[in-house]
């Protein structure tokens, strides 16, 4: 079936929560539960005349915008900087750290970005992995790892399609974390990660994918998603500077349903806005049993499920989180049906 693309020039009204996101693969939370400190607004865009005002500075000076519009092979570099600032990511760490078998598990984490999981869990494994497709997310991991003292004997970092790569190891857990499998818009990048998850993984080992849980039906995702109007996302103090991010949904796909978020970062000074950086994603989206399918139907057998890191019930929860194993019949081992 051919893709259905939906675009509106008109205002909608939404029909979720505020959203919050993640770019170490990248993704967007549409249940609501996570809190910004920031209260939501909505705002139109920057208008051309305002855009040609703003003060760009170079990437790694304390205003950290890219300066220009440079367009590099990178399609994060500009934004590798706020990854760290929002205040969104889930308490995910805790249930990784549970999952390894003990302290000589080594791990490959897909989509590392600045490391915000590879450095607990090389603090609590013999070794990690971590692939990312961003230098910029990449270098700034490294300088985490460095400036916590762990060397390349517990983790080693690198630039990678995590769609097609090898190594020339196997890994006792695979993690994606924060939803990075949703950035994976086409049949071919799906397959591809799925491919390369069956050809890294140990005979025993066990791989942990997540998603968000959308809050509404298909049908209503569908025609509540486009808007023009720009949404706070959230809000934060960053040396002298305001750091705001502000989501913008002008285009979705209906086969396979995928959403086309903008994530605009823009930084004020005493309330002028001095820079800006816009991140372009694809959100694919999945509802429970469609999850489950995607996994079973590449081959692996899901031998856990929670609808988030608390331990919620699969399909009730914010999250949905699979752990699945290749191949051979193992127990069950989710709290939750």
């Amino acid at each position: 079936m051919s893709p259905i693309f939906w675009q509106r020039k008109g205002p909608a009204q939404h029909a979720f929560s505020a959203v919050g996101a993640c770019f170490g693969g990248i993704s967007l939370e549409f249940s609501g539960t996570y809190t910004h400190p920031a209260p939501k607004q909505s705002r139109r865009r920057l208008s051309i005349a305002q855009r040609a005002q703003v003060k760009h500075k170079p990437l790694g000076t304390s205003g950290g915008f890219g300066k220009g519009r440079v367009v590099t092979s990178d399609w994060r570099a500009d934004v590798a900087e706020f990854y760290d600032l929002g205040p969104h990511h889930p308490d995910d760490i805790p249930f990784y750290l549970a999952h390894l078998f003990g302290p000589s598990a080594s791990v490959l984490e897909l989509g590392c970005g600045t490391g915000r999981v590879t450095i607990p869990l090389a603090n609590g494994a013999s070794f990690v992995q971590g692939s990312d497709n961003s230098e910029a997310m990449i270098a700034r991991c490294r300088r985490k790892l460095e400036e916590q003292g762990i060397g390349p004997a517990k983790a080693e970092v690198g630039v990678r399609d995590i769609t097609r790569f090898s190594l020339d190891q196997t890994f006792d857990l695979i993690v994606a974390p924060f939803r990075m499998i949703q950035n994976l818009a086409t049949e071919a990048e799906v397959e591809g990660i799925f491919h390369c998850i069956r050809r890294h993984l140990s005979p025993r080992g066990t791989c942990i994918l997540n998603v968000f849980n959308p809050k509404s039906d298909r049908e209503t995702l569908v025609q509540g998603w486009v808007s023009t109007d720009e949404n706070l996302a959230w809000e934060v103090n960053h040396g002298d500077t305001v750091v705001r991010c502000y989501d913008l949904r002008e285009r979705l796909q209906e086969h396979p349903l995928v959403v086309f978020p903008e994530l605009v970062y823009r930084r004020y000074r005493n309330e002028e806005l001095i820079g800006e950086a816009v991140l372009r994603i694809a959100m694919r989206c999945y509802y429970p049993q469609e999850f489950l399918d995607l996994i079973e139907g590449n081959g692996f057998r899901v031998t856990g499920k929670w609808g988030g890191y608390a331990g919620e019930q699969y399909g009730t929860g914010p999250e949905l989180v699979v752990a699945f194993k290749d191949g051979a019949d193992f127990p069950f081992i989710g709290a939750h049906s």
